[in-house]
C-alpha cells in the first residue's frame, strides 16, 4: 500500500494507493532435453509459479510434436501433473520433441525440449578381469570401445590404479600409452616395494562425455601377484557331501534293521524229512511200495462188546453207551509213555492189545 499526501497552506490531504503486482508464471524448473541410451527411462519436469503473494493457479499443459498429450497413462509416456515420463525408448521411433505450456490469469510461458535415443556403448577390446604378474613381467592391456556414430568421436579413456588417475608418462612403471592402452612394465624389479606399489585394483572410465555419465561404461580389473609360498590348492571337503554321507549311512542301517525285524518274525520250520530219515524211514521207498492209505485203527475193537448188542439196547435207557461199568481194563495199565523225536507220543499197554498197538504205531 502507498500513501500519496498533498500540503497547500494549512491544508493537508493524503490519499491511500494499493498495488497489486501480478504477472505471467515464473519458472521454477524449466524444461530441458534428455539423452538417454536404448532401454532407459527419459524424464521431464516443468515446474512454474505465479508472482509472490498472488494465490493464482498455474496450469500445466504437455505437447508432443506440437499434439496435446493427455493427463494419465498412454502406451509410453506418463503424465503427472509437472512431470512426464517416457519408459523403455527405442530408436528412432522414440525421437520426439517435448512441449510443456504453463498458464495463469496473466499469461504464459512455453518451454519445449528434445528427447534423443542414442545406442549403448560397448566394448570391442577389454583386458581381463585379473593377471598374475612376476618380477620381469610386461603387461600390456588395450581397451576399445564403440558409441553412437553421433558421440563416437566423443570417446575418451580415463585409468585409474586404486582410485588415482594413471599418468601417460612412458617413464612410470605404470602408465597410458597414446592408443589408451595401460602398460605395467615390472621389468628390472625385484620383489620389492617398487614392484608391490604396481600392484592393485585398475579401472577404466570410457565415456561420450554426456550429462550424468550417459553411455559412460566402467570397466575392473585386478594386478596381483604369485606368492612366494603357494597355498594347498586341495579344496576341503564341503559340506554338503558329509551331509550325503550321513543320509546314505542312516538309510544302510534302517534297512538293516527291517531286515533282522522280518528274519526275526519270518517262524520256525520243522525238518520232517531229515527227522523221518534219522529215525531210519525212506519216505520215497515206502511211497512207491504201499501208495497211500487210509488210516485206521490197529485193532478195531468188537462193537458188541465194547457198546453191547445193538439188538438189546434201546433209546429209552438212561445210561450212557457201554454204561458206568465199563472200563478200559481189558486193555491193560500202561507199562510206559514213550515220545517220539516230532513230540508225539503213544502208551504201551499190556497184553496182546497193547503190542499190536505198538506195531501199527511204528
Amino acid at each position: 500500500m502507498y500513501i500519496c499526501t498533498a500540503v497547500h497552506g494549512s491544508q493537508k490531504s493524503a490519499q491511500n494507493i494499493f498495488v497489486n503486482v501480478k504477472s505471467q508464471p515464473i519458472w521454477v524448473e524449466k524444461l530441458k532435453s534428455v539423452i538417454v541410451t536404448t532401454g532407459k527411462s527419459a524424464e521431464f519436469k516443468c515446474v512454474a509459479r505465479s508472482a509472490v503473494g498472488e494465490v493464482d493457479n498455474v496450469l500445466v499443459e504437455w505437447f508432443r510434436n506440437g499434439k496435446p498429450i493427455n493427463t494419465g497413462h498412454t502406451d509410453k509416456i506418463t503424465v503427472s501433473g509437472t512431470t512426464l515420463s517416457v519408459t523403455n525408448v527405442r530408436k528412432p521411433e522414440d525421437l520426439m520433441n517435448i512441449q510443456c505450456n504453463v498458464s495463469n490469469s496473466m499469461g504464459y510461458q512455453l518451454a519445449d525440449a528434445f528427447l534423443n535415443v542414442i545406442d549403448e556403448t560397448t566394448l570391442v577390446e577389454r583386458p581381463e578381469r585379473r593377471y598374475l604378474v612376476d618380477p620381469g613381467s610386461l603387461l600390456e592391456l588395450p581397451i576399445r570401445a564403440e558409441a553412437d556414430p553421433l558421440y563416437n568421436r566423443r570417446l575418451t579413456y580415463r585409468w585409474y590404479k586404486d582410485g588415482q588417475a594413471v599418468s601417460k608418462n612412458t617413464a612410470d612403471a605404470v602408465h597410458v600409452d597414446v592408443s589408451n592402452t595401460l602398460i605395467v612394465n615390472a621389468t628390472g624389479f625385484d620383489r620389492d616395494q617398487a614392484f608391490l606399489d604396481i600392484l592393485g585394483n585398475y579401472s577404466c572410465l570410457v565415456s561420450i562425455g554426456l550429462e550424468k555419465g550417459e553411455g559412460d561404461v566402467v570397466i575392473y580389473m585386478q594386478i596381483a601377484s604369485e606368492p612366494l609360498i603357494k597355498p594347498d590348492t586341495k579344496r576341503p571337503m564341503e559340506l554338503w557331501w558329509i551331509g550325503i554321507i550321513f543320509v546314505v549311512i542312516v538309510l544302510i542301517l534302517l534297512i538293516i534293521f527291517i531286515c533282522c525285524l522280518l528274519y526275526r518274525n519270518r517262524g520256525e520250520t520243522y525238518p520232517v524229512d531229515t527227522k523221518e530219515r534219522q529215525m531210519g524211514h525212506d519216505p520215497e521207498k515206502e511211497l512207491a511200495n504201499s501208495g497211500f492209505q487210509d488210516l485206521s485203527r490197529a485193532d478195531a475193537p468188537d462193537e458188541k462188546r465194547l457198546y453191547g448188542n445193538p439188538e438189546h439196547m434201546s433209546l429209552a435207557e438212561d445210561s450212557p453207551l457201554g454204561g458206568d461199568t465199563d472200563s478200559l481194563d481189558d486193555y491193560g495199565e500202561p507199562d510206559s509213555v514213550t515220545f517220539n523225536d516230532d513230540g508225539s507220543f503213544f502208551v504201551k499197554y499190556g497184553g496182546q492189545k497193547g503190542r499190536d498197538m505198538n506195531q501199527s504205531t511204528a
